[in-house]
């Protein structure tokens, strides 16, 4: 028991760079969505006035700040534990991650509602979306049951 530091660099480094490979599928959607060019995102990503802006925009706050707490808490922390004792550790480290990519499939009706882009667009991105939000979230679960 207690902490080893044998093998302690590996123990941190590969997981935090598997972690930044599974956040590649946002940061690609975002930047194929993006009006600016890639150096003009950066200059705005780097500017100090611009995350002044966002921390008062309550918009911005729902989906970067209140949205993934929830969604972590509801999938995670909720739905994870109760579905354990109904399944293996292994089939509800699978199971939850689906539902977690199908919550986010409301936004195809919200884009298709408001005619924002083709339709063929739209499912495409939504495939994409739930790909990577469901990969995401069976890592995400696989730590969760691991480190209990």
């Amino acid at each position: 028991m207690g902490i080893r530091f044998e093998g302690l660099i590996p123990a941190i480094i590969l997981p935090l760079l598997l972690t930044m490979v599974l956040f590649l599928g946002p940061l690609i959607q975002l930047a194929m969505d993006c009006p600016w060019g890639f150096m003009d995102g950066i200059r705005v990503a780097l500017d100090p006035w611009f995350w002044a802006l966002c921390l008062r925009d309550m918009r911005w706050l729902r989906n970067q700040v209140v949205a993934p707490l929830t969604e972590e808490l509801v999938f995670r922390a909720c739905m994870l534990p109760m579905l354990v004792p109904c399944a293996s550790p292994s089939t509800a480290m699978l199971t939850c991650p689906l539902f977690f990519g199908v919550a986010h499939f409301h936004h195809v009706i919200e884009l298709l509602r408001f005619r924002q882009g083709s339709v063929s667009g739209i499912f495409l991105a939504a495939v994409f979306q739930f790909s990577y939000t469901a990969v995401f979230g069976a890592y995400t679960a696989f730590i969760f049951i691991r480190t209990g």
